[in-house]
């Protein structure tokens, strides 16, 4: 039974051993195939090492030969031009210098027998020079030394060609980059790398350290106010919407001031029409914003300018024209355009006018008063100032012409000649008077007639009473308009104030045989009775003055509640007064209605002569009735008469009136 055991656990040990011996047979078996495969490769590559280094050694004596002859071709050439300028001499060297460490390149072996040849020119048999990349693999002896190389060589020529147009861009590029005022963006939209020049920050005050290249350091610095519309201005171009990114907008500076940018790009596409890129630049226009904002407002100004200003071209015809100056003529801005600008001037000035331009032209610049003619052919007097006009390339290119009318100021100078001539008159009358009365009683000669005597007096008296009248109207006028005379406001009565003014005038009126009819109100006024007085008694010796004897003058007043009378009475809250001085005189012409109220104003400036007066009785009455919140003004039909209006506001108590007037 043991032995069965016995054998039993043999047989079992042999199972489990067989396997393992089976397997080490197997194994041997193929360690020795895999060693002869490895002798057969070595084989092979030897053989193809042997045949590559014989192929590269033909290679290296061709290229060498070439050379040689290269050199010698250049040695005769220097022989035969008899020497050869350094410069070309070094340029020779250095092709050669730069071309041939590409042989000795191949006593370079690294410990895995691999070799990489320099990149150098190759002259071919045909003499075109190309660029070659070369590289071999050493063989050994069993000594390690190298007895051999396998290699080959590959034509580089158009990489190199690539290479050197791409080196040539990239320094054209750097170049503008450098050399350029603008800003040089460029933004690779997948993956959101941006790249900014130096200018491009330096445009914001940054040095390059500064600030980082992200688009955020772009887009945070944009204008509130701008922000959307660039954002916006982007997406179009990105969706095809406008042919290139094209927008003007403020960005801040590093001192947190503000300044405008143009900038403009141009994006990329796919061909799945996705942005993959979008390059530009920005251009500081800050000075350019300010000079459109100035002309903006130089613009404004002259559109809005009370005087008249036009642009004329070489032909003397209107190419600009302001509103004001349209204006003036009677014109439509539009309807000028064009037009030559004789045809504004009076005929008897265009002569004169054409000589002022030859003036101009000769200056540059000119002033003159003309006569200008309007659209409806009514006359007017201007004063013109001409200024050459240039070109941005100061080419000349006509003129600017600036209109003034000055119809007013010759009205107010003839009105001031006339007061000038009044003024004399009535000085020198009065004054030769008092003189010749005075000298006549100083000589003695009227001691026996005292009746002449007393008449001589009364004569200096009444004319001493004129120069005192003519003085304090002129003095009144002043002051009242200046405001340095007092209102002594007190609450009046308008029957007691019209029957006094009445009272003063009655002597007058029966000397010149007028009728005068008095039809007073009662009623308050808060007002200086003073003055008011002065105002009756103007209108009334006014109205004496230029009515025909037997006629009659009318002295009335009417208590008005919130009633318009005529054009220059506006409504009131309170109730007023409303004075008329009615007369039967000879009228006033209506283009002298409003001439009467201002100074020196009168219908005839021989009426000072003839009827007295200094032409300032009616302006002195609108200063008080204006300080007392009245007002005055005058209807006439020639031929038949003339009423005087005046209102004045009613004080229903002290306080009130005190309010109404304030």
């Amino acid at each position: 039974m043991r032995r069965l055991l016995t054998v039993v656990r043999k047989t079992k040990y042999w199972q489990q051993l067989l396997p393992v011996l089976v397997g080490l047979g197997v194994l041997s078996v193929t360690l020795l195939l895999w060693r002869s495969l490895l002798l057969q490769e070595h084989a092979a590559i030897e053989r193809k090492i042997e045949l590559a280094t014989v192929n590269t050694t033909e290679i290296i004596n061709q290229q060498l030969q070439t050379r040689i002859l290269a050199l010698t071709r250049m040695a005769e050439r220097w022989q035969l031009r008899g020497g050869t300028p350094l410069a070309e001499w070094e340029a020779d060297a250095n092709n050669y210098q730069q071309d041939y460490p590409g042989f000795q390149a191949i006593e370079w072996v690294d410990s895995s027998f691999y070799v990489r040849w320099s990149e150098y020119r190759f002259m071919r048999d045909d003499g075109v020079v190309t660029w070659v990349f070369g590289q071999a693999v050493a063989e050994k002896n069993s000594n390690g030394e190298v007895i051999g190389y396998i290699g080959t060589l590959t034509d580089i020529t158009a990489r190199k060609q690539a290479e050197s147009a791409l080196q040539e861009s990239e320094e054209r590029w750097q170049l503008a980059v450098r050399g350029s005022k603008d800003g040089i963006w460029d933004w690779n939209v997948k993956t959101s790398q941006v790249f900014f020049s130096n200018r491009w920050k330096e445009m914001r005050g940054f040095a390059e350290h500064e600030i980082s290249d992200s688009l955020e350091e772009w887009s945070n610095r944009i204008h509130p106010d701008d922000i959307d519309w660039v954002m916006q201005a982007v997406e179009d171009h990105f969706a095809k919407k406008t042919p290139f990114f094209a927008a003007e907008y403020r960005v801040q500076r590093k001192d947190g001031s503000y300044m405008w940018i143009l900038d403009r790009g141009l994006a990329l596409w796919d061909e799945a029409g996705n942005v993959v890129r979008m390059a530009g630049s920005e251009t500081d226009i800050s000075d350019r914003k300010r000079a459109e904002e100035e002309l903006s407002n130089l613009s404004k100004a002259l559109e809005s300018a009370v005087e008249g200003i036009s642009q004329l071209d070489t032909e003397r015809r209107y190419v600009k024209v302001n509103p004001a100056y349209a204006n003036m003529l009677g014109y439509l801005p539009e309807e000028l355009m064009g037009m030559e600008c004789k045809l504004t001037v009076h005929p008897e000035d265009r002569e004169k006018m054409w000589t002022v331009y030859q003036q101009m032209l000769a200056h540059d610049k000119v002033e003159v008063q003309v006569k200008a003619v309007r659209k409806d052919g009514s006359v007017f007097d201007q004063q013109v100032v001409l200024i050459k006009a240039y070109d941005q390339k100061q080419q000349f290119v006509g003129c600017y012409r600036f209109m003034k009318d000055i119809s007013d100021r010759r009205e107010i100078d003839r009105l001031k000649d006339e007061f000038v001539s009044v003024v004399s008159h009535e000085l020198r009358t009065p004054l030769t008077s008092i003189s010749a009365a005075l000298d006549l009683l100083a000589s003695g000669v009227l001691q026996t007639q005292p009746q002449e005597a007393e008449r001589m007096l009364n004569i200096a008296a009444n004319n001493t009473e004129r120069l005192v009248r003519l003085v304090n109207d002129i003095l009144d006028i002043e002051r009242i308009n200046s405001g340095k005379v007092q209102m002594t406001l007190q609450v009046c009565n308008a029957f007691d104030l019209m029957t006094k003014s009445a009272e003063v005038v009655q002597e007058i009126a029966d000397k010149a045989g007028v009728k005068l009819l008095v039809s007073p109100v009662r009623a308050c006024l808060w007002a200086d009775p003073d003055r008011i007085i002065q105002v009756f008694t103007n209108l009334l010796s006014n109205a004496i003055k230029f009515s025909p004897s037997d006629s009659t003058i009318w002295l009335s007043a009417e208590i008005q509640q919130q009633k318009k009378i005529g054009k220059a009475m506006p409504l009131s809250s309170t109730p007023d007064i409303l004075f008329q001085v009615r007369d039967q005189g000879r009228g006033i012409r209506a283009d002298k209605i409003e001439v009467i109220f201002e100074r020196f104003g009168q219908v005839d400036a021989s009426d000072s002569r003839q009827k007295g007066g200094t032409g300032l009785g009616l302006a002195i009455c609108r200063s008080i009735l204006q300080h007392h919140a009245g007002q005055i003004w005058v209807q006439s039909t020639l031929g038949e008469g003339s009423t005087f209006f005046f209102t004045l506001p009613i004080s229903r108590s002290t306080q009130n009136a005190v309010n109404n007037v304030q």
